[in-house]
């Protein structure tokens, strides 16, 4: 019989093949897995806890695939996998096609990976015994608007549960449903509601705004976009790129192109605003950016999931993200947000995915394009990723951002002299430095230091923090390097102090302090900061061999030497390898005991 650790080891596929063999322990031993990949730290989805269905256990084979298969698809889960886990969680349907749970984890599966055709079915059997459910009332109404059923669509929102966030859904969605059956002023009214809630308030202004300006209440709708400017969701980039289009749509050019500067200062990277204000100058751009009732309820949901912080409410941006997509097919800033959310998953392949379906046309293809090139990089694509950076380099020439993303490319893969290229490009297009320049003297510093090019590098970790004077790696880099040379040890310590101020919990940081102190010859202090370098990162060899040399000085031999042994083993190498062993070949009975002549 596997143990534990093996059976965690077990990808999804041979996991259920094993549950199937063994149906009645499995549910213990499932629990435990899950719950260990969780307090290990690993990112999981924060979905509900996906709960045990009653599932009735029976000795006939078919049974027991069925619980197998709502195991394997739970387990799926908690790995990010959503498609493997509908794959699954469909199969145990098969078996138990109305259990509530399950119909729940399959619905909020299928929607994850953008596959609501298959969703609503399971939707449309899950209101039949839960008729309060209101999240598959929102798939069963999406689907509809998407297929310009609108009066069936209206019947749901009817039923929605107006609790929580459908409190700004349901009002929001039967305002879009009211303007697609054109009646404007009771889609006004629909979101009335909306406006007893200070926090909803916005959403009243945005989306009215909309609405009037659709239907051509140009006065109206200056009125609310102009109110919705003074809220939160006025300082997004929806709000920009609408009221800009509202703008140069109404022959006021001018006014557009002055709102896009006066954000493009406030951005100067920002790609799609130079773009746009590009069109507008030239006047090539005349398309709507919202062209109808589907287009404004996927701006409601794009607007919802944008909010969601990304670390902790993942799964409903991404579900939400997914509606608006199934409303609106070339929903480019949607595949943008999309991708971003994979991201934060470690989900690289998935990511670039959709990095891939926006269109060549529009204002986003160059943060797209951006994006993949670093995700393929991080996959270890580095020929596929340069591929696309390179022509990008040349096909906008003012442009800082895609030399410095093929520099830090090339910089990761240690190609330096390549890199080193690659950051001049960048820095002799800046004409006015600005603070967040720091990170591309900071970058291009790392490496000419890594080529032996110090007066160049110090040069630019200077000039760094010059621009950006509390900027925690400069200070550690430009002060660990100088420790290294053995010189400005005091003015080091101080920048590396301000450094651990600033990120506490970097075992890195941690590790210069102690080292600053050891260099100082405080080697007591040295020990403190070291211990908790090697409590933040246990297994790097660089700072376990620092500890070794603070052990040695204050006379701890034996533990010095164990420090220095365990370096070795995590995976010194090269020269490092050489000083270690030189420093175990060290007797420590004839050593000086006055310390400090034998380090």
């Amino acid at each position: 019989m596997l143990g534990l650790l093996s059976i965690a080891k077990l990808n999804v596929k041979t996991l259920q093949h094993f549950i199937c063999c063994n149906v009645y322990i499995v549910v213990f031993v499932i629990t435990i897995i899950i719950s260990q990949s969780t307090s290990a730290g690993e990112k999981t989805l924060p979905y509900p806890s996906p709960v045990r269905p009653k599932i009735e256990f029976s000795s006939d084979q078919r049974s027991d695939r069925a619980l197998g298969s709502y195991l394997a698809g739970t387990y799926a889960l908690t790995k990010n996998d959503q498609l493997l886990a509908s794959k699954y969680l469909s199969n145990a349907l098969e078996v138990n096609p109305n259990n509530t749970q399950l119909l729940k984890n399959s619905i909020n599966a299928f929607v994850a990976i953008g596959d609501i055709e298959s969703a609503v079915p399971l939707a449309s059997r899950l209101i039949l015994s839960k008729p309060n459910n209101n999240f598959a009332r929102l798939v069963l109404i999406v689907d509809f608007l998407a297929n310009q059923k609108i009066d069936d669509a209206k019947y749901q929102i009817s039923k929605l549960s107006l609790e929580g966030i459908y409190g700004l859904l349901g009002p929001l969605l039967s305002a879009w449903a009211e303007y697609g059956n054109e009646n404007v002023n009771v889609a006004i009214s629909a979101m009335e509601s909306l406006k007893t809630k200070k926090i909803y308030q916005p959403y009243f202004s945005f989306h009215s705004a909309m609405i009037n300006d659709l239907s051509e209440n140009v006065i109206d709708a200056e009125k609310l976009y102009l109110k919705t400017a003074q809220t939160s969701v006025g300082q997004t980039n929806r709000w920009i790129l609408i009221y800009g289009d509202f703008l140069t749509r109404n022959n006021r050019q001018d006014e557009a192109i002055k709102l896009y500067k006066s954000w493009l200062e406030s951005d100067p990277n920002s790609s799609w605003l130079e773009q746009v204000l590009t069109k507008t100058h030239h006047s090539k751009d005349n398309t709507q950016e919202i062209r109808g009732y589907r287009d404004g309820i996927a701006e409601v949901f794009y607007g919802i999931a944008s909010l969601l912080p990304q670390s902790a409410g993942h799964a409903n941006a991404l579900i939400y993200t997914r509606l608006a997509l199934h409303l609106r097919k070339d929903f480019a800033a949607a595949y943008i947000l999309l991708g971003e959310i994979y991201e934060s998953l470690g989900q690289f392949k998935e990511a670039i995915s959709e990095y891939e379906k926006v269109s060549q046309e529009s204002i986003f293809l160059w943060t797209a394009k951006l994006r993949k090139s670093q995700k393929l990089a991080e996959l270890k694509n580095l020929d596929e990723a340069m591929d696309i950076l390179r022509p990008m380099v040349e096909e906008q020439p003012k442009r800082t951002d895609a030399p410095e993303v093929l520099g830090d490319i090339l910089r990761f893969a240690e190609h330096h002299t390549e890199a080193i290229k690659a950051y001049d490009i960048a820095i002799d297009r800046v004409s006015v430095f600005r603070s967040d320049h720091w990170r591309l003297l900071y970058s291009r510093g790392v490496s000419l230091e890594q080529t032996k090019n110090w007066e160049r590098a110090e040069k630019d970790f200077l000039k760094a923090l010059n621009l950006s004077p509390s900027q925690p790696l400069v200070l550690n880099y430009l002060g660990y390097s100088w420790l290294e040379m053995e010189i400005n040890l005091n003015r080091a310590k101080t920048m590396i102090e301000e450094a651990v101020k600033l990120r506490p919990n970097d075992g890195y940081i941690v590790d210069s302090l102690g080292w600053a102190y050891y260099r100082l010859g405080d080697f007591n202090n040295a020990i403190h900061f070291l211990e908790r370098a090697l409590e933040l990162i246990p297994n790097d060899p660089i700072i376990n061999d620092h500890l070794g040399d603070a052990f040695w000085e204050t006379g701890r031999f034996i533990e010095a030497r164990y420090q220095w042994n365990r370096a070795i083993t995590l995976g010194a190498s090269g020269d490092y390898v050489k000083a270690i062993k030189e420093k175990l070949g060290r007797d420590f009975k004839v050593y000086d005991h006055n310390l400090g002549n034998g380090s």
